[in-house]
C-alpha cells in the first residue's frame, strides 16, 4: 500500500467516525440509540467480567493439577503404565 492510499484511507475513516459521532450526539434518533446501547453495553461488560472470573478459576484448577502431577512424578519417578498390578512399582 503506497503513501497516497494510506492517507486517503485514514482520512476516509476519520470522516466516517466523525459523521457517526455527529449523528449520535446531534440528532434525537442518535441520542435515543445511545440511550438504548448504554444498558446493553453494561450487560456485555458484566458478562465479560463473569467469564474472566471463570477463566481465573479454571487457571487455578489447572495449576493445582499441574502441581499434583509434579508431586506424583517426584514421588514415583519409575511409575509406568502396566498391564497387571505386579508390573507397577511400590504396589500402586
Amino acid at each position: 500500500m503506497d503513501e497516497e492510499t494510506r492517507v486517503i484511507t485514514g482520512a476516509t475513516l476519520v470522516a466516517l467516525a466523525g459523521g457517526v459521532m455527529a449523528f449520535l450526539v446531534m440528532t434525537n434518533l442518535g441520542r435515543g440509540a445511545l440511550r438504548r446501547v448504554g444498558p446493553a453495553l453494561d450487560d456485555v461488560s458484566c458478562t465479560l467480567q463473569e467469564v474472566r472470573t471463570i477463566v481465573h478459576k479454571i487457571d487455578g484448577v489447572v495449576q493445582e493439577a499441574q502441581a499434583m502431577v509434579a508431586d506424583v512424578r517426584a514421588v514415583l519417578p519409575s511409575m509406568k503404565t502396566a498391564d497387571s498390578p505386579h508390573d507397577v512399582p511400590y504396589g500402586v
